[in-house]
This record gives C-alpha cells, structure tokens and sequence, in this order.
C-alpha cells in the first residue's frame, strides 16, 4: 500500500525537485557544449549523445513540471543518472566523471519513497559500477581512450569540475530547503507553544476562579451537611423516644399482673398472718407470688435501664447473653404465649457501650418477633467464632424479598403500616454496630425466615 504524503511535504517535494531540474538543465547544457568539444578532439560521440538527450529530457521536464507528479520526477531523475552513468563507465570506465552521480541516487529515491527503496537504489547504481569494473578488469572490455591523454585535457577536468560543483549544489540545495522548512516548523512550533500557554494560563486563571466558586459552594454545602446531621440526630432521638414509648407500653403491660400479685398477696398475707401468725402453706404461696412479681418487676426495669443509658463511651464490659435475655424481658409483651424462644449461648463479653448493644439487640429482636404471624420460633446463638463474637438471630416468619433486603438497611425505609415504623430502626442498628467495629448480614427466603448475624471483635 503506497504510503500518503502530506500536503505541505509534497509541496517542499516539489520545490526541491523543480529547482533541481533548474540546476542540472545548466550542469547538462554545459556539459553538452564541454563535451562537444571533447568529442571533437577525441572522436567520442556516444556519451555527447546521452548527455543531448538528457539535456532535452530536462527542458521537456522543466516545462511540464507542474503536470508531472513528484514521485515520476524522481524516478526519471534517477534514470538519467542511470544512463549517464552506464554510458560513462562503459566509454571511459574508473575515468568517467558520472560515478559523481552515484551519491544522487539514494537522495532523489528517499525524496518520493522509503528508506528501503532507497538504499536498494543505491544497491543497484554498485552493482552496475561493480559489473563495468569486472568486464574491464577480466578484459571483456577496454576503453578506446587514453587514460594519460585523457587526464591531460584541460576539458576533462573541467566537466568533473562542473559535476562535482552541481552534484554538491544540489546536495547542499536539499539540505538548504529542508533547513528553512525546518527552521519555520520550529518558528510555527514556538509560535503555538506561546498561544498555548497563554490558553493554559488563561484555562488556569478560570480554573482558579471555579475553584474559589467550589470552595464556597463546599462551605455551604459543610453547612446544609451540619443542618442535616442536625435533623439526623433529632430523627434518631424521635426513634429512640418511639422505641422507649412502645417498651414502656410493654411494660405496664408485663407490670400489671405482677402488681396485682403484690398487692393482693401482701394484704390477704398481712390478714393471715395476723390472723394465726403461722406461716403454712397458703402463706407460702402468697409469698411465691410476691417473690415473682418482684422479681419480674426488677428484671424489666433493669432492662429498660439498660437501654436508656445515655453515653458514648466504648470501653464497658458488655456481657452479650446478658443483654440479650435483658432485651427478651423488655420486649416479652411480643413473645409471650406464641413465640418458642430457644437459646444458645457461650459466655462471652466484650468491649462496648452496654446501652446502645441494648437497642441494636432490641431492635432485631422486635424486627423478628413482628415478622411471625401467630405462633412461631426464635433462635439465638452466642458463639466464638475466628477470635470474634458471632451472634445469630432467627426467626421462621413471613422473610423479606430479595430486593428489599437490599435495602432495609437504609435509612427511612420500611414495610411497615404508616405510624408504625419509621424506617430508621435497621439504619440506626447498622451504624451502632459499626461504631463497635463489627458487621451485621442478613439472610432470608420468603415465607421461611431471616436470619441476621452479627460478628464483634472481642
């Protein structure tokens, strides 16, 4: 595939090649009128024929120069220099001023093509030189020209005179136009750098600008993002005060019974023994009663206690089953008498805030009681795990869907009833539980259950 030239290569292409026309039409015509002289004293009209010819080739090129693309230029350039070249090496061999022209060859070849055609053309003009060289050496051919005779002329040196000064002029004519056009590149070159940097200075300057702009935008934004944490912690304060509303709800439920029990046992126990100051059976019931209800009391108060702590400190000894069957107590008002609750713990105590573990725990542990309609199962398991708490909490409720269990975790979201949940319980647990340094997974399958584990470094 022919290889493109650019448009501002050709033309220097054609510059070159059209005032190297100009300058070998006059070495020609010179040598024309040198060799007729020549040829006159010595008899020799073949190389005064070539050189005619060639002188004529050049004027017709001249003429049609601006017809003639660069490339065939070139080439009839290097035929002529081929025929000039046989013809002198065939007249007067190793004598023959045309072996001048060999340097030519590589150059007008390069000019229109590549390097490889290039050096093959030179290749070949030393192969032709090679081969007259080996018919004269081997006698096949012989000069009919005097070398000593011929040496003597002062024409002889005149014409290798005019070829080595055009053959240098063109050379040096090359290189000239090739050194203007390459020092205008860098001219053009200096030119853009200078417009390119005023561009990136002025690029610069409005970059500096919108970055002034940004900075205050961030400012604002870092002052919306404050107002917004701001809402954020009112949010969670309305959800904590929602949970605690519902547990104290739970509450007075579960404290009911017990005070009833307390109250009516204490009088009909003060009656009796007062009565028969004797402590039978009946006395030691009633006592049972007061014993329960007490201790049903405490452990609900403890519990709700526990998960109104207000503090941000994170290096209290949390005893994970303890919190946990304190969250069980706060929230049996949704487990008793429907749900089977079956535990399995390893002792285990770690590092934490006692206080905010009781609302992560109590918001799981109400998420999987809510999720069983009627009666159903709920497992929990306390184990140590690669040197790390792992708690697992199951439920066989209704499960969650896969596409919204991508999202539970995200603040606002929830399934529930409007006025039920605000959606900010699993986003508050989240958060809390990587305040501890630990991570929290879900897995459910619709209509069979979820399971959420939990994983602290203790």
């Amino acid at each position: 595939m022919p290889r493109k030239t650019p448009k501002q290569l050709e033309k220097l292409q054609s510059i070159i090649l059209h005032r190297a026309i100009v300058l070998f039409f006059s070495l020609a015509l010179a040598a024309t009128l040198v060799l007729s002289y020549r040829s006159y004293m010595f008899a020799e009209w073949i190389t005064l024929s070539v050189t005619s010819a060639a002188t004529i080739g050049l004027l017709i090129l001249y003429v049609f120069r601006n017809r003639i693309k660069n490339s065939v230029i070139s080439g009839i350039f290097v035929a002529l220099i081929f025929a000039v070249l046989g013809t002198g090496l065939f007249k007067l061999g190793i004598l023959a001023a045309a072996t001048y022209y060999i340097s030519l060859v590589p150059v007008f070849t390069f000019l229109t093509s590549t390097y490889r055609k290039a050096i093959f053309a030179l290749a070949f003009c030393l192969l032709i030189y090679a081969g007259f060289g080996y018919l004269y050496y081997s006698g096949s051919l012989i000069s009919g020209i005097d070398a000593n005779l011929y040496m003597a002329s002062p024409l002889s040196w005149i014409l290798n005179l005019l070829i080595l000064g055009f053959v240098g002029m063109a050379i040096l004519d090359i290189v000239n136009v090739y050194s203007k056009n390459l020092e205008r590149s860098h001219q053009k070159i200096a030119e853009h750098r200078d417009s390119l940097k005023e561009k990136v200075e002025e690029k610069t300057e409005n970059l500096y600008r919108l970055n002034q702009q940004l900075s205050q935008s961030n400012d604002e934004l870092l002052k919306r993002l404050k107002e917004l944490r701001k809402a954020q912690n009112q949010l969670l304060e309305k959800e904590k005060m929602a949970s605690l509303g519902m547990l104290t709800a739970g509450i007075a439920h579960e404290l009911k019974t017990p005070l009833n029990y307390i109250s009516s046992s204490k009088t009909l126990l003060k009656a009796k023994l007062e009565e028969d100051q004797n402590l039978d059976e009946e006395s030691k019931q009633l006592l049972d009663f007061i014993n329960t209800g007490t201790e049903r009391m405490n452990s609900i108060i403890k519990g709700l206690n526990q998960f109104s702590r207000d503090q941000d400190r994170y290096d209290e000894e949390c005893d994970i089953p303890e919190i946990i069957d304190s969250c069980l107590e706060i929230i049996n008002h949704l487990i008793k008498g429907r749900l089977e609750v079956k535990r399995n713990y390893q002792p285990i105590k770690i590092e934490g805030n006692v206080g905010k573990l009781h609302q992560v725990f109590t918001n799981l542990l109400t998420n999987a009681a809510q999720a069983i309609e009627g009666e159903g199962e709920l497992s929990i398991e306390v184990n140590s795990v690669d040197q790390k708490c792992q708690i697992e909490i199951s439920d066989n409720g209704c499960g969650i869907s896969p596409e919204n269990l991508k999202k539970i975790q995200e603040p606002f979201f929830t399934t529930k009833a409007p006025g039920v949940g605000t959606g900010l319980g699993l986003s508050i647990t989240k958060r809390i539980v990587e305040e501890h340094q630990g991570q929290m997974k879900f897995n459910s399958e619709i209509n069979k259950g979820t399971t959420v584990s939990l994983q602290f470094p203790y």
